[in-house]
């Protein structure tokens, strides 16, 4: 150990005041003591020089640029060989936005009113592979809970992962809403459905009550930080509205008017607290400009509340212990189309402002793959399906037009979306640390890119680790 002189202004932002060595080698390796006689130490300050400190510290013929002990960066690691088990830790519940954008896009193709050959089949086929990957993505998310300790705890406080949490139970939704579109007259399936649609509502308002207790309880966010994922968990009870309408006229009496209920009340409660959530959105756009362009295709998800609450109020049968011809029919059937046509503008105004917003980022080339992208289908599946039930309601060709022409586009950027997850996949652009679904939208901070988009617009609230 030697004895030398810093001047104090070099000492304190440079060494650690524990090891008395630069900050972040005092765990990493160190270079060993030289061997042989040493020259004496100099005595004495140059008085040129300001007022110095003297510090005992070993002798350290070099300084590394980055510390040994210092991991590589996961852009590095990219190519490196891993198994498919240890990706998995890295499988969160953003996934899942694949399995309800499927869904609801094959519940979008059965309601087109312009039929065809061969279009139901496309359809099923298009549930069936939603119902394969349900499966497929809760025995794989099973997989890193029970491989990973620790992580479903995690996942459920980490304050942008917890957000996904409802896409489980969204994809469920979409496949009761499915089922009955295309096997609703198997003999029993009525009854079988009820029973399903009770135990949805259960676990809705159970899932929407405590992932919001847990986010206000363990996480802190601000409006400048704000995104559209924060209506995302209390999309359940959006749906159940929408699951319940084609459900009604099947059932019983009794059963109906329960049934109408349950879905008016709690396609309420879910239309009310988005509608809180869209005024903290309208006011951070305002005080914080457009968030990160990875982070647009987010937007869209504020296009969902309105529309499904729209197709819910309109094909809900609110009557169904009335006659059709009764006075009292015809005002809530006018109340309901009145309702209606009011969400549905409201969707369509978000829809704009979420269109421009992405073109631009589309127009600078910033639009970088993650699994965000599903946000383009999900939420304007919902769109498309109160098109639909407005045109049968005012019986207007131009609105079934519309439908379908949306529906076209949809089903495009589905199997763009669907390419670019699979070829994203492959080259760990996802299921991968600190990339993809890890980053703006779903798990981990990734590095530095939060950073480049600083003057795009607010970040995220996503925490370093």
């Amino acid at each position: 150990m030697h004895d030398i002189s810093i001047p104090r202004r070099y000492t304190k932002p440079y060494l650690d005041a524990g090891s008395g060595l630069p900050k972040g080698l005092d765990s990493c390796e160190r270079d060993p003591e030289p061997q042989g006689p040493q020259p004496p130490p100099q005595q004495g300050h140059d008085h040129h020089l300001p007022p110095s400190v003297s510090i005992p510290m070993p002798a350290i013929h070099r300084v590394p640029s980055r510390p040994p002990c210092e991991p590589p960066h996961p852009k590095r690691r990219r190519h490196e060989p891993a198994s498919f088990l240890l990706r998995l830790e890295h499988f969160t519940w953003a996934w899942f936005t694949i399995t309800m954008s499927t869904g609801s896009l094959a519940v979008v193709i059965s309601r087109i009113p312009f039929r065809f050959r061969g279009l139901t089949a496309l359809g099923a086929t298009l549930y069936l592979l939603d119902l394969v990957l349900f499966t497929l993505f809760t025995v794989l998310i099973s997989i890193r809970f029970v491989r990973h300790r620790g992580t479903f705890v995690a996942s459920l406080l980490h304050p942008t992962e917890s957000l996904f949490v409802s896409a489980w139970l969204l994809s469920a939704g979409t496949l009761l809403i499915g089922a009955d579109a295309y096997g609703g007259d198997l003999q029993g399936m009525a009854g079988l459905l009820r029973v399903l649609f009770w135990v949805y509502c259960a676990a809705a308002l159970a899932l929407t009550v405590g992932i919001h207790i847990v986010i206000w309880s363990t996480q802190t966010h601000t409006v400048a930080h704000m995104t559209p994922l924060w209506i995302l968990p209390i999309y359940p009870l959006l749906l159940i509205a929408p699951i319940a309408a084609p459900l009604v006229p099947r059932q019983a009496s009794a059963d109906a008017v329960s049934m109408v209920v349950a879905g008016v009340a709690l396609q309420g409660i879910g239309f009310m607290i988005a509608l809180m959530v869209y005024s903290a959105y309208i006011s951070r756009l305002m005080t914080a400009k457009l968030p990160i362009p990875p982070a647009r295709p987010g937007m869209f998800i504020s296009v969902g509340p309105s529309a499904f609450t729209a197709t819910g109020l309109l094909t809900l049968p609110l009557t169904p212990h009335l006659h059709p011809d009764s006075p009292s029919a015809d005002l809530i059937a006018t109340a309901q189309l009145l309702a209606a046509l009011w969400l549905w503008g409201l969707a369509s105004w978000f829809l704009l402002i979420s269109l421009a917003a992405n073109a631009s980022s589309i127009l600078r080339c910033t639009l970088r793959f993650s699994l965000g992208w599903w946000s383009f289908v999900f939420p304007n599946t919902a769109f498309v399906l109160a098109t639909f039930a407005i045109a049968e309601r005012l019986e207007s060709r131009a609105l079934q037009g519309l439908g379908c022409a949306l529906t076209a586009m949809l089903v495009v950027i589905w199997c763009g979306v669907m390419g670019m997850t699979g070829r994203g996949l492959v080259r760990r652009e996802v299921l991968w640390g600190g990339r993809g679904q890890e980053g703006v939208d779903g798990g981990v901070r990734s590095g530095g890119d939060l950073d480049r988009w600083e003057d795009e617009g607010a970040l995220v609230p996503i925490p370093a680790e």
